[in-house]
């Protein structure tokens, strides 16, 4: 569920202001208002509920508002899964999940602004080898 007290003119209330720019928006970004750590949380939980879904069913899910992607996703298995941002115009991204694979996801929703940030591995089987442990 949305956090109540989340709207766009909340936003603008809790604007900080500075006569020096730089040092305003240096500040936005290292201290939060109640308000953005809410927004955060909130974010953070879709996106993580976004992950264990997908886990359960091998399709992401975003519930709860956030539409969009904070980045592009980092998704690989096998040998790929330690390739950063493996897969371009002359390689696509196309290798199939194999049995004994890792799947690697990294990917995040965001919120009002706000991005999470979230990687994980699991088997592609469902059952990690005494190796992958």
């Amino acid at each position: 569920m949305v956090p109540q007290s989340v709207s766009v003119k909340s936003f603008d209330k809790d604007t900080k202001k500075s006569s020096n720019s730089s040092f305003s928006f240096v500040e936005s970004r290292v201290f939060k208002t109640d308000l953005e750590r809410e927004v955060m949380r909130f974010s953070n939980k879709i996106s993580s509920g976004a992950h264990k879904e997908h886990l359960q069913t091998l399709l992401s899910v975003f519930n709860g508002g956030v539409r969009l992607m904070a980045y592009t996703c980092i998704c690989g298995s096998g040998d790929n899964g330690s390739v950063l941002h493996y897969g371009h115009a002359s390689a696509p991204n196309s290798k199939q999940v194999q049995d004994g694979d890792l799947c690697l996801l990294d990917m995040g929703g965001e919120y009002y602004c706000y991005a999470s940030d979230i990687t994980c591995s699991y088997p592609g089987n469902g059952k990690f080898t005494d190796k992958q442990r």
